[in-house]
């Protein structure tokens, strides 16, 4: 996830992630997020939701994160629906 952040930063300025959701699938959860920034150097302004789905929580840490390119598609690889 920091490498992900690291390469995104470098092309955009203001880039971040804003939680939109946070849904419970029993040993996953689901993050839906926005991820925003603006191009370097036009300063164009762009937003992606994305969804996350994060697992193998252990000891206040996780072991795998997987991104989806929409809420959609996070959501139906737990059986979950919008």
């Amino acid at each position: 996830m920091r490498r992900l952040e690291a390469a995104f930063s470098e092309n955009f300025d203001d880039f971040r992630y804003e939680v939109r959701g946070i849904r419970d699938a029993q040993d996953r959860v689901v993050a839906l997020v926005d991820m925003i920034g603006r191009i370097k150097p036009s300063g164009a302004e762009v937003s992606q939701r994305l969804g996350f789905v994060v697992s193998g929580f252990r000891d206040g840490t996780f072991r795998e994160v997987r991104a989806f390119p929409s809420w959609h598609e996070a959501l139906e690889a737990v059986g979950l629906r919008e």
